[in-house]
């Protein structure tokens, strides 16, 4: 039950005190009428009295419809901020999922690349075309070449290659040299969003199209570079993210040069 407000409480003290003076109104005009009090007086009393205890009924049932209203407007302000906070309850959990099922997608990716990656520094057979394969599928690449270098001081020569025109012919690099050369030098995975004019060409169901973004892959083997992945792709991914957790780590001591990783560079000439 409402809690009564302090002027129905009030209201109804007045129609209590109205009955009651209207109970010893007609105990007089009953008294007078023996004493030859006239019936028209009587009724105009009464009805006077009738009158006024309408009139407070009137007044208290108003304030328990404003009463009631005021309520039933709280009541919606409360269901509608708890509607507002479980929508973005729901909104938050699907962001968390999603989170997770990236996260959980990211931890396969690896788990698979490492198991490739250890295939070609055990030199698997077939192991550089399944990794350039799985790499080209996952992430939607458009093109790849696999560089690997046989011996120290030897430069790194094509070894695999997918999607490239007949036209292009990728071209051996040494250590430092150029900006293939330099990221097998520092050892990270490099994004390169500023790709050159004079850059190949891919054939896309949307016809002929030079890749947005490339990335070159390092395959390390006791802390020096023995391959590098070129990948060239329309899309932007999370590739290099995935790539740091799937090699070995580049030694402490060596001297990454300014300008490797996620930050746009031209590629070598």
């Amino acid at each position: 039950m409402n809690k009564l407000t302090e002027k129905q409480i009030k209201l109804a003290s007045a129609a209590a005190i109205l009955l009651l003076f209207a109970c010893i109104v007609v105990n007089h005009i009953l008294s007078g009428m023996r004493n030859g009090v006239t019936f028209a007086v009587m009724l105009i009393v009464t009805v006077i009295l009738l009158t006024l205890i309408v009139m407070l009924f009137g007044q208290l049932s108003k304030l328990e419809r404003n009463e009631t209203a005021r309520l039933r407007s709280e009541f919606e302000l409360e269901r509608n901020a708890l509607q507002e906070e479980s929508t973005k309850l729901k909104s938050r959990l699907v962001t968390l999922e999603k989170q997770e099922n990236i996260r959980t997608g990211n931890l396969l990716k690896e788990t698979k690349l490492k198991n490739l990656v250890n295939g070609l520094l055990k030199g698997g057979a077939a192991s550089s075309s399944k990794l350039l394969t799985y790499l080209v599928k996952t992430f939607q690449a458009v093109a790849a070449i696999l560089y690997i270098k046989n011996d120290d001081g030897a430069p790194f020569v094509v070894k695999e290659a997918f999607g490239l025109p007949d036209d292009f012919m990728p071209m051996a690099f040494a250590d430092g040299e150029g900006f293939n050369g330099q990221a097998a030098k520092d050892g990270k995975a490099v994004t390169v969003n500023d790709i050159p004019d004079e850059y190949f060409e891919v054939f896309s169901g949307l016809g002929q199209a030079k890749p947005q973004y490339l990335y070159l892959l390092p395959v390390l083997k006791d802390k020096q570079c023995i391959a590098l992945i070129e990948l060239a792709t329309f899309e932007k991914n999370n590739l290099n993210e995935i790539w740091e957790n799937v090699v070995e780590p580049p030694s402490p001591f060596s001297s990454p040069s300014k300008g490797v990783g996620e930050e746009s560079a031209k590629v070598r000439e």
